[in-house]
């Protein structure tokens, strides 16, 4: 073969060889393929589904003709006619529609005719200008001439009533030769006409076949069915069809296919046809029901979409979510479905018309364009979808999901095999053998009784007998769905063990590994509900099971066990008792014979291993065989376990009577017996545990502890573990301790949405509404003790007239509680028992009071007895406003509202939603993973009481929100209803109450009953006790007077004498004690002879007093105390049942108020602690963009100033000294506060009353005091702002006073600001300041006037101090220092070297270790004694830097911690700081420099201000101004009190 050159290589085609050269490229395929597809029986006239053999390159020229004629219908709605003409002899196919022709004139830019471009020309056409919105076929300007391309002779002929001309012009050999353009004139109206013979060489065809020929009839039926108002001609026949009929076509197929009958009526009762009117005329659907795979066909703008397409997803989509609905309705547990199984049972039928449509290919199968670009849309009708949601799709469905589920359980299927790998399991030797139909497989009710039945099985036989431990109850099967059954673990196991195959009818055993299923549970409720649970799981998965004889059996225990003999290990004549009421009749008989031991066993863990061999080795009086399990018994099963038959269920519970119990004495059960008669009292028990009483609004659990409490008196605190403990002990509780501690929890709880009136009081940390209590802490750490409204809600009075449960033979909790108020009502309750739910909500307390008054007629002065009112709920703490929200519904809903900026405040969340529930909700909008985000960003100042949000939004979103209504948008709208009120009544019985009306009514009957009874009680105890002091006196004086002699009788003489001198006889001496005798009385506890024993002891209440009654003094106190008795006797007669309850409710509402109050104190209180910024952390310094409406919070503005303030009080030998300082006038002061923040009309800290008067009447009396608002330049702020977070209060010396009143800060005025404090610092105006207040700063001393630079007389407002240990209110550590070191260190004229002594190495040095000085006072902080007076023009003399020689000082006296102090300065040889401070920051101004030269001594002079030492006599103590925060010192603390310097000192000073 000759090698090819480059040219020959490389070559360029024109666009019409490249066609013929490439056409799959154009027209798809051009060889043969077989496919299935729908076409048209010529001899049925029918649609068939078929194999069809063709070229899609030859289909696609056809379609491309007939779809061009389609489009002229858009173009032309006038348009009414397309004739198609196949004639199979010559192999010539004709296309013809009227409507508007071709324009036949000269295109003016290509110079040819308009038709011969666009039939003859390649790349031509009318659809290129995208701006326009066409629904046509055509797209890009091949369609017609590839029909042209591909055939041997091609024919346009075309009229243009336009022109009045007729256009014909002939193409041969693939386009390859044109014929001369006929050009006539006509009169006959517009038509376009093609008429074409395929190229069938380039096919490999000879002609027109069959399978061509019934997809090209089915082509034209298309066109018949979805070309709206077009006649459609097919060899001169017009087809007479609609969109409706066109499907019918397909439908009547597919039922034909299924074998249906009469396929006709079936079919058209299976088309469902979408209303096109809903759609504009664009869209078309209809829905045919499929045979198990997706099905459709769609036409866009003509063209047959043989694959579907964005447009098909689209309408298949709507449909699918629509059945899966459904579906999930008729079978919410079934397998999960995708959309993909759902689809596979859809026929669906798509015709729209889509603006510019875009797809995969020139042959265009499928469509791409995106829904958004449809040009329309097509929501279907709810109308369309219900019916769709009727037809046998949903049937269908059901079904394959059904086979889905069986295919996924059978996945888990046992089989016959002999080995099992699971560690729990003890097989029996022979399961899974031939003879495993021998074995049987107990079922235990957890790993303690698996102990026992492994004990049991060694003795029995370990071939037979195997052993698995269930853990806890079993899945509810019945209305699990099927990936919850497939995926529990016991389910698969108990399969795999027994060899259990899915959907298997089992008509032996034979086929299993065990041949008999036992369950071994406790003979508890919670027993009965786990046998339950297993004859359920079988009764749905494998019924034919519980269809055999001997398959299913129970292993039952004792209850109570009873024997003789001192040792329970070798009984005498032992009895086992499996039913309590069998106990009861047997202790009726010989109960009294005191001889017989007992025991109860509360469960399976209650019998030693060697009970269990006991009992196996008696096995068949243990064992009870289940009868085989009839049809109605089934039913019962669907009754006890079925979801739907809630109701049937109440109904079931509500024929409950007492008592009933399931006898084991016969040996085998019946499935009705056990449900009716053991499962029932499951779901008694169960409702008792969930739903309330009506009286005390107590569950049992409750009930206990709240009687634990009671009988321990629990006043004072007791860990919650503990007491729980002490109620399990006392009440007899068979659950878990985890329960218990929830209880006891639950009822302190006291935060909002929780109790209105806690029975018990929360010490330590319960829960809060940030996590709606889960966030209580452990029991562990928390205490709890009664609440001071437990006895005025549970009045002691009524104990004795209770009826109490009895355990054990021991008597426990009463059976209800009856509180002087419904507690029920007043906190609520909500649970979900068995066929039972309830939910009650809150109400205010003193609402329910005041109904109770008004029904008893005691709310007014009238005394006329009324109905009740209605309540609206309420909720101790929530601050919304709860509305009614329609008949028995009242909304509770959030308080949020806008604030500017774009951003809204939540200060309330509505009842019940937790705080941190609602930030998740904000995080997960934020995140926006599930819902669009519309808010940027929140700020959260919550605490556990408060709700406080602040959320950011954009404007847009804001906007949209406020439209919505910011509520509904952040959904904080909730509705609380009052129509699910169930609790159990007085009688005992479940019952649903219509209104909150009527469980008033029931308890107010109720409850004065109670009081009838309490009352009559009491007057009969009183007269009991006044009786027998009556014959006690009697006795008594008989004695004294010699009427009666006792001495040397035997008992029953003087007995007999009591009874014939008519003294009454009374029980036995311990009932006279607990009746709450005082008199002591012996008891005579000698054996009492039984004959003697028959009401001799009566007397012991008379024969029993102490000699000593026999007294004068005795005789007149049992006078005083039956006078007593007899008034108390006669006021309790005169009250009746109402006055008794009034006292009662009133004692209630005051304690109530009481309460209110106390917690509004406490809480103004822990409001008004001072806070001090933290300094580690950089916390509490300017928490600024937070409003708070009250004294609680207010950040300090931002000032600088120097970092040392030194502020000390003025004692009056300095007072007497500043008269001397010639300093310039100070302006006239609006503020009359001293610079200590604290009025100087209140008395100052540390003053004696003497001190305070003096100081009084030196002082320069400034403007009077201002109480509010009255501080002068900007940086003043007014009172309601001030800081309370200062550390206000600080010890002074033994007597610490206020600075300040707590109580009420924001209004009186004397709160202070550290700004005001040090106001004018380093200005003449501080001196000034502090001669007026007669107090003298230390700096105005120890500083120049114009240390910062600024006028003498400058009044300084702004400057920033730093707060002293006295009033730490903010931490500005970071601040920059400005202290004037350069001024600080500037030396003294006239200071020697420094000479070291121990008071000046004690005042200043920061390098020496610190010599031991001696003790003798205490101080508030070591003060400076203030410097001589400075000259005029002088800088007054900075502080010394480094040891600074004082004359002759007297010894220091140092408190015992500053001696600590020193001890370890000394010993760890650091550099001694302060005296006072441990560790005093670096950054701590101390005025020292280290290189500054040493100044010269004035007469006397002092350390520095901070440094100087306490001298001993005990004055007034003096506060300090310092920045080291590390000087915080307890407020009694004795390490922060430094004696002040003796006057002596200062007068040296000079």
């Amino acid at each position: 073969m000759k090698k090819k050159d480059a040219t020959d290589q490389y070559q360029k085609l024109t666009q019409l060889e490249h066609i013929i050269k490439r056409p799959d490229t154009y027209i798809g395929s051009v060889e043969r393929a077989t496919e299935t597809m729908w076409v048209f029986n010529s001899e049925t006239s029918q649609m068939e589904l078929r194999k069809v053999s063709f070229v899609p390159g030859l289909y696609k020229i056809f379609d491309e003709i007939l779809v061009n004629a389609a489009d002229n219908k858009q173009r032309d709605p006038s348009m009414k006619v397309i004739k198609v003409a196949v004639d199979r002899e010559n192999g010539q196919i004709s296309v013809e529609n009227d409507g508007a022709g071709i324009p036949i004139e000269i295109h003016k830019k290509e110079k040819i005719y308009i038709p011969e471009m666009i039939f003859g020309h390649l790349l031509t056409g009318s659809n290129y200008d995208d701006d326009e919105a066409k629904t046509t076929g055509g797209r890009n300007g091949y369609g017609a001439k590839l029909c042209n391309v591909f055939s041997t002779e091609f024919t346009l002929e075309t009229q243009d009533s336009n022109t009045g001309k007729r256009y014909k012009q002939t193409w041969t050999d693939n386009m390859s030769k044109m014929g001369k353009a006929k050009i006539t004139s006509s009169k006959s109206s517009d038509f376009t006409r093609v008429t074409f013979t395929p190229d069938y060489k380039r096919f490999k065809m000879d002609g027109i076949d069959d399978d061509f020929e019934a997809l090209v009839k089915r082509r034209v039926y298309d066109m018949a069915g979805t070309v709206k108002g077009v006649k459609v001609f097919l060899n001169g026949t017009p087809i007479k069809l609609d969109f409706k009929k066109y499907i019918e076509m397909y439908a009547k197929a597919i039922s034909k296919e299924r074998g249906v009958e009469e396929g006709a009526e079936a079919a058209v009762n299976t088309v469902i046809i979408e209303d096109a009117k809903a759609h504009d005329m664009k869209w078309e659907i209809g829905f045919a029901v499929s045979d198990g795979s997706f099905q459709q066909v769609s036409f866009v703008n003509s063209i047959a979409t043989t694959s579907g397409g964005t447009h098909v997803n689209y309408i298949a989509d709507q449909i699918c979510d629509k059945l899966l609905e459904v579906v999930k309705k008729k079978n919410s547990k079934g397998a999960a479905l995708k959309t993909s199984q759902i689809k596979n049972h859809i026929f669906l039928f798509v015709n729209c018309l889509i603006v510019n449509p875009a797809f995969t290919s020139q042959t265009k199968e499928q469509l791409t364009t995106k829904p958004k670009a449809f040009g329309s849309k097509c929501v279907l009708t709810d109308a369309f979808l219900k019916k769709i949601g009727q037809t046998d799709a949903v049937q269908n469905i059901l079904n394959f999901q059904q086979a889905k589920a069986d295919q996924q359980l059978a996945k888990s299927d046992g089989n016959k095999r002999s080995r099992m790998n699971n560690p729990k399991l003890v097989d029996a030797n022979l399961a899974g053998t031939r003879r495993g139909h021998e074995c049987t497989l107990i079922l235990t009710e957890g790993d303690s009784a698996k102990g026992l039945a492994v004990a049991g099985r060694a003795v029995l036989d370990p071939d037979r007998i195997g052993v698995f431990p269930l853990r806890g109850k079993l899945l509810n099967v019945r209305d699990a769905s099927i990936d919850q059954i497939s995926k529990n673990a016991e389910i698969q196991n108990i399969k795999q063990f027994l060899g259990l195959k899915h959907k298997q009818v089992y008509k032996d055993t034979t086929g299993l590994r065990y041949g008999h299923l036992m369950i071994m549970a406790d003979q508890d409720h919670d027993g009965s509900h786990i046998k339950g649970l297993l004859i359920n799981f079988l009764q749905v998965q494998f019924p034919s099971l519980l269809k055999l004889p001997d398959f299913f059996q129970e292993f039952i225990t004792p209850i109570v066990k009873v024997w003789k003999g001192p040792n329970p290990k070798k009984p005498i004549s032992p009895k086992s008792f499996f039913t309590l009421p069998q106990y009861e009749e047997w202790k009726v008989r010989y109960g009294n014979d005191k001889s017989w031991q007992h025991k109860y066993f509360k469960g399976l863990g209650s019998s030693l291993p060697e009970d269990a061999q006991v009992y196996f080795s008696n096995l068949d009086e243990h064992l009870r065989e289940f009868e085989t399990m009839k049809p109605e018994e089934e039913e019962m099963i669907d009754l006890a376990f079925s979801k739907k038959k809630a109701d049937a269920r109440k109904q079931w519970l509500g024929n409950f009577l007492p008592g009933t119990y399931l006898d084991h004495s016969t040996k085998t059960l019946t499935y009705n017996d056990f449900v009716n008669k053991e499962l029932i009292l499951f779901s008694m028990a169960d409702n008792l545990r969930s739903i309330p009483s009506v009286i005390d609004g107590f569950k049992p659990g409750q009930r206990k502890v709240m009687y634990a409490c009671f009988k321990r008196n629990l006043t004072r605190d007791m860990k919650v573990v503990e007491l729980a403990g002490y109620v399990s002990e006392n009440t007899a509780y068979h659950h878990g301790e985890a329960s218990m501690h929830m209880t006891i929890i639950g009822l302190a709880q006291n935060f909002v949405g929780s109790n209105n009136v806690n029975c018990l009081e929360p010490s330590g940390s319960f829960g809060s509404r940030l996590a709606g209590g889960t966030d209580a802490a452990s029991p562990r750490y928390i205490f709890t003790r009664l609440s001071p409204f437990a006895r005025r809600v549970f009045s002691s009075l009524d104990e004795p007239i209770y009826e109490h449960n009895v355990d054990d033979g021991r008597s426990i909790e009463p059976t209800m509680y009856c509180p002087v108020i419904p507690m029920v009502l007043v906190n609520g309750a909500d649970g979900i028992g068995t066929g039972w739910s309830t939910t009650i909500p809150n109400y205010h307390p003193v609402d329910i009071v005041n109904n109770l008054k008004r029904r008893m007629g005691r709310l007014d002065d009238d005394g006329e007895e009324k109905p009740f009112t209605t309540m609206i709920p309420w909720f101790r703490g929530w601050k919304g406003t709860p509305e009614e929200a329609g008949p028995n519904r009242y909304a509770f809903n959030g308080v949020i509202k806008e604030v500017g900026n774009n951003e809204v405040e939540i200060t309330e969340l509505p009842i019940r939603m937790w705080t941190d529930d609602f930030k998740a909700k904000l995080e997960e909008i934020i995140k926006a993973e599930k819902v669009p985000s519309f808010i940027k960003d929140y700020k959260e100042y919550n605490d556990h009481k408060s709700v406080h949000f602040v959320i950011q939004m954009d404007e847009k979103h804001m906007k949209a929100a406020l439209t919505d209504g910011l509520s509904e948008r952040f959904k904080l709208n909730k509705t609380v209803a009052t129509s699910n009120l169930v609790a159990f009544d007085t009688r005992g019985q479940i019952r649903k109450y219509e209104k909150i009306e009527d469980i008033l009514e029931e308890y107010y009957v109720y409850r004065m009953a109670m009081y009838t009874k309490r009352k009559a009680y009491w007057l009969a105890k009183i007269n009991t006790e006044y009786r027998k002091l009556k014959n006690q006196a009697r006795f008594v004086m008989e004695i004294i007077e010699n009427k009666l002699v006792v001495s040397k009788k035997k008992k029953p003489v003087l007995v007999a004498e009591l009874r014939k001198r008519d003294y009454e006889a009374f029980p036995k001496v311990t009932e006279a004690q607990k009746a709450g005798e005082t008199d002591d009385v012996v008891d005579n506890e000698e054996e009492v002879a039984a004959d003697e024993d028959s009401g001799a002891r009566d007397f012991d209440y008379l024969l029993g007093l102490p000699i000593w009654s026999l007294t004068q003094e005795r005789v007149d106190k049992l006078k005083n105390q039956m006078i007593r008795k007899k008034e108390e006797h006669d006021a309790l007669e005169k009250l009746s049942e109402k006055d008794l309850w009034c006292q009662d409710l009133d004692a209630f509402v005051a304690e109530w108020e009481v309460q209110l109050k106390e917690e509004a104190d406490y809480q103004k209180s822990i409001r008004n602690t001072n806070r001090r910024a933290s300094r580690k952390i950089g916390a509490g310094k300017n928490t600024k963009g937070r409003a708070k409406h009250d004294e609680e919070y207010n950040p300090k503005p931002a000032k600088s100033g120097p970092s040392k303030i030194v502020k000390v009080e003025q004692k009056p030998h300095q007072r007497f000294l500043s008269m001397f300082e010639n300093k310039p006038k100070p302006k006239p002061k609006t503020n009359s506060m001293g610079s200590d923040g604290a009025d100087d009309d209140d008395e100052v800290s540390g003053m004696s009353d003497g001190d305070f008067d003096m100081l009084r009447a030196d002082k320069a009396k400034p403007a009077p005091a201002v109480k509010e608002g009255s501080r002068a330049p900007s940086g003043s702020r007014a009172p309601s702002e001030q800081p309370a977070n200062g550390r206000v209060k600080r010890a002074a010396a033994a007597a610490p006073k206020k600075w300040l009143d707590d109580d009420e800060s924001e209004s009186d005025g004397g709160e202070f600001d550290v700004g005001d404090m040090v106001k004018g610092i380093g200005g003449a105006d501080l001196v000034d300041t502090n001669a007026q207040n007669g107090r003298l700063s230390l700096f105005a001393m120890s500083r120049p006037a114009s240390s910062h630079g600024r006028a003498a007389s400058e009044a300084l407002p702004k400057l920033k101090s730093k707060a002293s240990k006295i009033f730490n209110e903010t931490d500005d550590s970071n601040m920059a220092d400005e202290t004037n070191y350069e001024m600080l260190a500037k030396s003294s004229p006239a200071k020697p070297a420094p000479v070291k002594d121990t008071l000046d190495s004690f005042i200043s040095s920061d390098d020496e270790p610190l010599p031991a000085v001696k003790v003798t006072k205490k101080v508030p902080v070591k003060p400076a004694a203030p410097a001589a007076k400075s000259k005029p023009g002088q800088p007054k003399k900075a502080p010394a830097t480094k040891a600074v020689k004082a004359a002759q000082p007297k010894p220091v006296t140092l408190s015992p911690a500053a001696k600590a102090y020193a001890a370890k300065q000394n010993k760890m040889k650091l550099p001694v700081k302060n005296v006072i401070s441990d560790d005093e920051d670096d950054n701590d101004v101390d005025m020292e420099e280290a290189d500054s030269p040493a100044p010269k001594p004035a007469a006397k002079p002092r350390g520095r201000p901070a440094r100087a030492a306490a001298v001993s006599k005990p004055k007034k103590p003096i506060y300090i101004d310092s920045d080291d925060d590390d000087m915080d010192v307890d407020d009694n603390d004795d390490s922060a009190l430094v004696d002040e310097a003796s006057e002596e000192d200062f007068d040296d000073s000079d």
